[in-house]
């Protein structure tokens, strides 16, 4: 699946040949603080556990990933946001519920791109693939800069529970708009 550029960015569908941008990313604190307290990633996280953590849902076909964000204007690379099937690391993964995430740098934050970003992938992944029935994003309730991109995507507050993961579970909010 290919996506085409938005407004201001055009997307990369990322890879191992991104270990270096990823690890760029991951060494700002802030930038962080919401994915795990705020501990930067090492290049032996990288190649270790978000490497082979991303080869278990990545399907090009799909659009399922990782999508550097590239601003036109600049070409720099500012960030990244994620699909995949919601509940992917449980026994039961639901491939018509799609989980996005974004992760940005500092400099980027507050300029709309994050919403931007998860926008035109949700309608790039609808129109390659009608089944989807609902998009759904979590975050810590604290990260009111997530949740604020999470209700600009139309997303309303489902819960707050704790999310499963094999890194680590976490009480979080989740929002979700249906298709």
């Amino acid at each position: 699946m290919n996506i085409e550029p938005s407004e201001r960015l055009s997307y990369a569908f990322m890879g191992a040949e991104d270990a270096g941008f990823m690890l760029d990313l991951d060494s700002d604190p802030q930038v962080m603080q919401f994915i795990n307290g705020g501990k930067c990633s090492t290049p032996e996280d990288i190649e270790q556990v978000i490497l082979p953590r991303l080869y278990s849902y990545r399907n090009s076909a799909r659009g399922w990933g990782m999508w550097r964000l590239i601003e036109t204007s600049s070409g720099d690379s500012i960030g990244m946001v994620l699909a995949r099937p919601m509940h992917f690391f449980s026994d039961h993964p639901d491939e018509t519920d799609i989980e996005l995430g974004w992760r940005l740098r500092r400099s980027a934050w507050g300029k709309g791109y994050a919403t931007e970003a998860a926008k035109h992938l949700m309608q790039a992944l609808q129109q390659h693939d009608p089944a989807i029935r609902a998009f759904t994003a979590i975050a810590f309730e604290a990260n009111v800069g997530s949740t604020n991109v999470m209700q600009k995507l139309g997303m309303q507050f489902v819960k707050k529970a704790v999310h499963p993961d094999p890194l680590g579970d976490h009480e979080v909010v989740f929002y979700q708009c249906q298709r």
